[in-house]
């Protein structure tokens, strides 16, 4: 069993085929935002992390990307601290709304962390900043 199969060994089905597929074809599809991470060459999890820096004037809507595969756990945080969901800072999807952006509340920075509730292993985005200007 190579690292790759240790790594899948626990996994459900459906998120192991996809896994397997975007891993077969990631010397061809992969963008530099494109990130596999973990302890070995797979780690079932395929996170293309949000943009370091996102411009938006105060006031206004911003949006934090954040993609994974289907089947796992994604929440936000804010300064290392997981971001309470509200009317203002919401999910759609895995990504991040920030309504009525505040320059004072929401400059960051926000990392996405994706979790494989299976095997319980996370990983956490690149820290991602809102450009708030008035």
């Amino acid at each position: 069993m190579d690292s790759c199969d240790s790594c899948l060994e626990n996994t459900p089905p459906s998120i192991k085929e996809t896994a397997e597929n975007v891993i077969s074809n990631v010397n061809t599809s992969h963008t530099s935002s494109d990130t596999i991470v973990g302890q070995c060459c797979c780690l079932e999890m395929l996170l293309t992390e949000p943009a370091e820096m996102t411009s938006v004037l105060e006031g206004e809507t911003a949006r934090l990307n954040c993609t994974t595969l289907p089947g796992l756990a994604v929440h936000w945080e804010l300064k290392s601290i997981p971001l309470d969901i509200s009317y203002r800072r919401y999910m759609d999807g895995t990504d991040l709304v920030v309504a009525r952006v505040l320059h004072d509340q929401d400059r960051g920075p926000f990392t996405c962390v994706v979790t494989n509730t299976t095997t319980g292993q996370s990983i956490t985005s690149r820290q991602a900043f809102l450009d708030i200007t008035y």
